[in-house]
């Protein structure tokens, strides 16, 4: 097995057929060959979302958000690579075709990107789209005074205007233009967390949270994106809690950094790429989200914090190759998150 870098060089020498040829399946228990099995129910607990998804909008820029995305109010676009809301002064709301799950057992994470427009401008992620009674979860961060910089977190239901909670607007101690923010529940779902990285080094600057979210009575498993005016945003995903991977500096001729956190603490990750697609690939702990072949990179020990890291160098020459990564805590049985990226 092959693995002295991050995407071999191989690549770089333009030997595509040659890396495909060198790959071999990951058996997540300690093997190399995955032995065929049945469809298997991914690993999240009861009511989380039954696998991963996530959308980096690096695509044509224009005003179809692309075949995963159901726009149901205003307008939104893709500008360089991103997604934004298309009005000046309006809302407007997307829900994703596939993603499902209960929102209490899911973690939804967005990069925002800095707004524009008037009126205070937001970007906000919406959990249990599709509720009996109308409801939903529409958690925005907003820039409350239009000065260019998000100051101010609030908890609505019902959209872009129904309060709830006791704490359901709550200013930032710091504003910022651009942050990676994490929305997931706690308190056997009755709290509404967020938490905002500013330098997307992956440790939280700011948390927020409200509770009385099952007072609320969403029943609904839809995802989606929600914006005013011209709020700006990347990276949207969503996932079940546990194990989350993440991959960063994934730029030919730079050092890339693969990272698993909420791992089982001291404990081993195994991880590996794809070049010919996300799977699934069915295996007895649930589903591969790589197409075979595939190569497995050097296993990772995680600290007492349950996180696992890994660097490895993106050969020269490789742009614009996409690549599939995922991981497996073997502590804890479960696969993480898929990334689907593109090197830079």
């Amino acid at each position: 097995m092959k693995t002295p870098s991050l995407i071999l060089t191989l690549i770089a020498s333009g030997s595509l057929a040659g890396l495909l040829a060198a790959q071999e399946p990951i058996d997540p228990n300690g093997g190399t060959t995955v032995a065929p099995a049945g469809p298997v129910p991914s690993q999240p607990g009861p009511g989380a979302p039954r696998g991963a998804w996530s959308d980096d909008f690096n695509r044509a820029s224009g005003t179809w958000m692309g075949p995963d995305w159901t726009e149901t109010m205003g307008d939104l676009a893709i500008l360089n690579n991103h997604g934004k809301g298309n009005l000046s002064y309006g809302w407007s709301t997307m829900l994703h075709q596939s993603a499902s799950g209960s929102p209490d057992g899911a973690v939804m994470e967005i990069d925002l990107l800095p707004p524009a427009g008037s009126s205070g401008p937001h970007v906000a992620l919406i959990a249990g789209a599709g509720s009996t009674n109308g409801t939903w979860f529409y958690t925005k961060v907003q820039d409350n005074n239009d000065d260019g910089y998000y100051d101010r977190v609030y908890f609505y239901s019902v959209g872009n205007g129904t309060p709830w909670g006791a704490n359901w607007y709550q200013d930032l101690i710091t504003p910022f233009s651009t942050a990676r923010v994490k929305m997931y529940f706690t308190n056997s779902g009755d709290t509404l967390n967020v938490d905002i990285d500013w330098n997307f080094d992956g440790v939280v600057d700011e948390h927020r949270e409200n509770s009385g979210a099952l007072t609320v009575g969403v029943t609904g498993t839809g995802f989606g994106i929600g914006t005013w005016a011209e709020g700006a945003f990347d990276n949207w995903s969503v996932h079940g809690a546990g194990p989350t991977l993440t991959v960063s500096n994934l730029i030919a001729g730079a050092t890339a950094l693969i990272q698993v956190t909420d791992a089982t603490p001291n404990g081993l990750v195994r991880h590996g790429y794809s070049l010919a697609g996300p799977g699934p690939t069915s295996t007895p702990y649930g589903d591969l989200l790589l197409s075979p072949p595939w190569t497995e990179l050097p296993t990772m020990i995680a600290d007492a914090a349950g996180t696992a890291s890994w660097s490895g160098p993106v050969p020269p020459g490789t742009t614009g190759i996409q690549v599939w990564f995922h991981a497996f805590d073997i502590g804890s049985l479960t696969f993480t998150n898929g990334v689907a990226a593109v090197i830079g």
